[in-house]
């Protein structure tokens, strides 16, 4: 009787201890798994130049300028115990600019970041960049750089987005052939549009538009013509010009407008009155065709 409740008491103690044990282990895989910091991407964000200080909120990039963007990541798993002198990570990104409506821009700019790293270089972060060209066509708006980092050791992913303006013109939306922001300028070069349309006799008139409206073929080709004719304050043609200018063109991002200029010299005999210049554009995949109306004074 002695020896079985011996052998009873001293059986329960490593049962005991192997229970602890167990729920032990569980602590520590929760605790460990709690503590392990979240694929991040740090020390991120929009440059006017490589190496440059990032922009601030209110900068704006200008049609046809580059966009620079830099980042680093964090909180990547590696391979490779404690006491090993290589972990190697393996990592994955991908980088879009993109519009409001989130298409792109331009091809992405993607590649991986694999390699070992010392366990001594603690504070170490992967990093790259990526460089964009702004279309030369798009309108004033906000738009994104858009990040995707994937750890493929861990397999997560995380994804991040930087918000930066362009200064392009300012447009409506529109559904059919439209000119947007006529302005009558004091000569060819583009600058601040007259308030009054007034001209003397002998001196150069110029215009700037947008054409917008037009559709797109294949490709997002375009195909927009435009031309222009002078009235007279009688109604008759003083000068005409049928085919001013013309684009027809393929791109990578659908072009938000056509820009159209025009210069017209006029004679020191000209006589006073107020004159029109009747614009023609011609949209040829869309089939559209519309002129429109600006007046202007030589006084």
């Amino acid at each position: 009787m002695r020896s079985s409740v011996m052998r009873a008491k001293y059986g329960i103690r490593p049962i005991f201890t192997l229970c602890l044990y167990i729920l032990a282990c569980f602590l520590v895989v929760d605790l460990s798994a709690a503590d392990t910091p979240a694929l991040t991407v740090v020390h991120a964000g929009v440059e006017n130049a490589e190496d440059a200080p990032f922009v601030p909120a209110s900068y704006a990039f200008a049609p046809g300028d580059f966009v620079y963007f830099v980042f680093e990541v964090s909180g990547y798993k590696t391979s490779g115990g404690q006491y090993e002198t290589q972990h190697q990570l393996e990592l994955s990104f991908d980088v879009q600019m993109l519009d409001d409506s989130g298409v792109r821009m331009t091809d992405p700019s993607s590649g991986k970041i694999d390699g070992d790293g010392s366990p001594e270089d603690k504070n170490w972060l992967p990093k790259r960049r990526a460089s964009f060209l702004i279309p030369s066509y798009v309108a004033a708006g906000t738009y994104h750089i858009h990040v995707t980092v994937e750890d493929l050791l861990a397999k997560t992913k995380t994804d991040s987005d930087f918000p930066f303006k362009i200064a392009g013109p300012h447009l409506q939306p529109t559904q059919t052939l439209s000119i947007q922001n006529f302005r009558f300028l004091r000569g060819e070069q583009d600058g601040p549009p007259l308030e009054m349309a007034d001209y003397r006799p002998g001196s150069s008139i110029g215009a700037r538009f947008e054409i917008t409206g037009f559709k797109l073929g294949p490709k997002n080709a375009v195909d927009v013509r435009d031309g222009f004719t002078v009235l007279r304050p009688n109604g008759n043609t003083i000068f005409s010009q049928p085919d001013a200018a013309a684009e027809k063109s393929e791109a990578f991002y659908p072009p938000h407008f056509i820009p159209g200029n025009l210069s017209i010299n006029t004679t020191p005999d000209l006589s006073h009155g107020q004159y029109t210049v009747v614009v023609t554009v011609q949209d040829l995949i869309g089939k559209q065709n519309h002129d429109f109306r600006y007046s202007f004074e030589i006084e």
